[in-house]
């Protein structure tokens, strides 16, 4: 399967929010078969200390797929089928969140 499409975003449950969130998503795009992606997504309106960020892809004519998650504390949970080839970081001081996926061998 080609990386033709991955899309990434928030899940987030809080009681209320009591200002706009914007989530900006940089890097990605469609990529050849082999091609490492990487994208980074840039939070404002809440701290991603405070809640966990899901990474969800979609390729072509399929449906969609939970790649992993950071957690607000740090630590990750991934996908079985993908997870020697996720990495999904974040940056606090810069409120960033970045998923890296590696080509199928």
């Amino acid at each position: 399967m080609g990386l033709s499409h991955f899309i990434g975003f928030l899940m987030i449950f809080p009681a209320y929010i009591s200002s706009q969130i914007t989530l900006t998503e940089t890097g990605g795009g469609a990529k050849k078969p082999g091609e490492t992606l990487d994208m980074t997504c840039i939070v404002s309106g809440f701290s991603i200390t405070s809640y966990g960020v899901h990474w969800i892809r979609q390729a072509p004519g399929k449906g969609l797929e939970w790649v992993g998650l950071i957690w607000s504390g740090g630590s990750n949970a991934y996908n079985s089928a993908l997870q020697n080839r996720i990495r999904i970081t974040r940056d606090t001081s810069k409120n960033h969140v970045s998923c890296t996926q590696q080509p199928e061998a």
